[in-house]
């Protein structure tokens, strides 16, 4: 229990996955301000309760028209997963912000 939420820790056979869901959601949970609560009992299951802050400001955002300023910088990017896939669709995201 204590190692759930590590990147890379999984408790599946070799070639089954990597773990990196749950790290995932720590991420996103913890970048949001909230905290998760884990409870597991072998033989009965486990449960996840995430808690996230309440806020007043109920309106759509418009996401469409924010600014957003992409990072530019020198060096490598090492891309790791299990999945083809994803490998594959991240490269050419990245590759597609390169502006030199």
């Amino acid at each position: 229990m204590r190692r759930i939420f590590e990147p890379f820790y999984t408790t599946k056979e070799p070639g089954r996955g990597t773990g990196l869901g749950l790290a995932a959601v720590y991420g996103t949970v913890k970048n949001h301000e909230g905290t998760i609560q884990v409870y597991s009992e072998p033989g009965r299951g486990t449960t996840f309760r995430i808690f996230l802050p309440l806020t007043r400001d109920n309106a759509p955002r418009d996401h469409e028209s924010e600014a957003h300023e992409v990072a530019h910088g020198e060096g490598r990017v090492l891309l790791v997963d299990d999945d083809p896939a994803i490998c594959d669709t991240a490269k050419r995201i990245i590759e597609s912000l390169d502006t030199r």
